[in-house]
């Protein structure tokens, strides 16, 4: 039977202009390997310069003499040894200035960030999008 050429066409969705980098160069933090390959390609797509590591003590190895060259951290907060927001007081000792995103899988991770340092500036919920990873980091850049 014929359908109606209507209900053949699937509807059309919007697409959601995504914000791209201008080459800001982001350290990638988690210890799960793919996580980091993920998220790295997103920040790749997106335009940002990219470094990712799998744990705490290789992000601030990798900034060892040369914190001004990284923009942005966005760090896993539950990692073995130093989890994110242990991290994130070392960069705030090493560069106080430099932003910090957190991303979490747990509900409670605002809970357990409530004694965070101040250069933490966002909570993300993963499993996140590549959308919202932009629209995060934009506006942690924009401030």
């Amino acid at each position: 039977p014929a359908q109606p050429e209507a209900a053949a066409t699937p509807a059309a969705t919007p697409a959601v202009a995504v914000q791209r980098g201008t080459g800001q160069h982001i350290l990638v933090v988690d210890d799960e390997p793919a996580l980091v390959r993920v998220t790295m390609k997103h920040l790749q797509n997106l335009g940002y310069q990219v470094t990712g590591v799998n744990s705490a003590a290789e992000a601030l190895q990798a900034l060892h003499g040369q914190p001004e060259r990284v923009d942005l951290v966005i760090t896993d907060l539950t990692m073995p040894d130093m989890n994110g927001i242990g991290l994130a007081r070392a960069l705030h000792e090493l560069r106080p200035n430099l932003p910090v995103i957190l991303a979490s899988g747990f509900d409670g991770a605002k809970t357990a960030a409530a004694d965070q340092p101040p250069n933490i500036r966002m909570l993300l919920q993963k499993p996140f999008s590549a959308a919202s990873l932009a629209k995060t980091i934009q506006s942690v850049l924009a401030v």
